[in-house]
């Protein structure tokens, strides 16, 4: 005859440690989806030769944040402001504490990634929707690799 009340009671133990995850835990999972996302990205922006110098696709990070409920989640975008280009200047960007010096701030690779992506129509660019495209082939990978995470972590629990 089982035992059913002693092995009831260390299942839902058990189940209880699987639903109280370890905050690291998490983060590990995070971290491991958001590699694989911006890996992705990086693919998709070569594939539809968008890659002139290399700025934007070097550009691309996974920033850990905290939202206001205190949960984490990672941010992948493209980070910082590009090297200058000497030949190409923009009035929209020129710098207004001197007025007088007439070289343009070169853009932000955030900038440059969200005119690839939602395009710039007056100036005739297309939308190329590459970070929406390497989001959506990637989504399986990065589930994948979290839970591949999450499945290291349950085997270290002994399930």
């Amino acid at each position: 005859m089982a035992k059913f009340s002693s092995d009831v009671g260390q299942l839902m133990l058990d189940m209880q440690q699987i639903a109280e995850i370890p905050e690291d835990v998490i983060d590990e999972m995070l971290q491991a989806g958001s590699k694989v996302g911006v890996e992705a990205m990086r693919r998709s922006l070569r594939r539809m030769g968008l890659v002139k110098t290399g700025q934007l696709m070097n550009s691309i990070v996974a920033v850990r944040k905290t939202g206001k409920d205190g949960r984490i989640y990672y941010l992948a975008y493209p980070k910082g402001r590009r090297k200058a280009e000497p030949h190409v200047l923009s009035v929209s960007n020129v710098n207004r504490v001197n007025p007088l010096h007439t070289y343009a701030k070169p853009p932000t690779n955030n900038d440059v990634g969200f005119v690839f992506e939602f395009g710039a129509p007056k100036r005739g660019i297309q939308p190329r929707q590459w970070m929406r495209t390497a989001n959506e082939e990637s989504a399986d990978d990065v589930v994948a690799a979290e839970f591949k995470v999450y499945d290291d972590w349950l085997k270290s629990k002994g399930f």
